[in-house]
């Protein structure tokens, strides 16, 4: 389902100022090493999603369980079934699996880039355009893995009314992978409208060799 808001998230870095370079090379060598990996692996997991639609004052409206088993190699998508749901089509289910995020290229001249406390660089655009995201990203500091980003949507591109996530990843097989995701997005067009939120875990991982 949503898995791909998390595998999907393409992160290149570059330097930006000259006092971060050696760091956003360290980050970029470790992310490619990762992606480059993962690409090359079959795995399976879960995903436990809560969904939840919600009225235009924040209320809770409904709220949904999807659990989903998938099987992927890297990124592309193999095999998924559904184990568990309480939403009312397959077709609905879907729908919500097809938001995407992503993120765009830490050093891209087109973005500001600062670090800050606690292990973490910030991003904005310099002119943000229609879609374009502004967030921050964490770090290990010892191993210069990415440990979770997260980032919203300044100036929304139509549908989309509001869109903000943060995704946190986990260390499994020597790889990072998504552990836990948390979403919230706003849409209108001419015949509906909606706002929603879901939170995601992500567990039982697997390799298929």
């Amino acid at each position: 389902m949503v898995l791909a808001l998390a595998t999907i998230l393409s992160l290149g870095l570059a330097a930006a100022l000259p006092e971060q370079d050696s760091l956003l090379v360290e980050l970029q060598r470790n992310w490619e090493g990762q992606q480059t990996r993962l690409k090359k692996e079959i795995y399976s997991y879960r995903s436990a999603a809560v969904i939840r639609q919600l009225e235009k004052d924040g209320s809770v409206q409904r709220a949904d369980t999807v659990i989903t088993w998938r099987l992927q190699r890297g990124d592309s998508l193999l095999q998924d079934s559904t184990i568990y749901t309480t939403r009312r089509s397959e077709k609905e289910g879907k729908s919500v699996g097809r938001q995407r995020g992503t993120l765009p290229r830490l050093g891209d001249t087109s973005y500001v880039f600062e670090s800050l406390p606690g292990h973490a660089i910030e991003f904005r655009p310099r002119r943000p355009g229609k879609g374009d995201l502004a967030g921050r990203v964490g770090y290990d500091p010892v191993s210069k893995a990415l440990t979770w980003a997260e980032f919203r949507m300044p100036r929304p591109k139509a549908p989309v009314k509001e869109f903000s996530m943060r995704i946190d990843w986990r260390e499994w097989e020597g790889m990072m992978v998504p552990d836990k995701m948390r979403m919230r997005i706003a849409w209108s067009m001419l015949v509906i409208s909606g706002r929603m939120e879901m939170e995601i875990e992500f567990s039982d991982y697997r390799l298929h060799r």
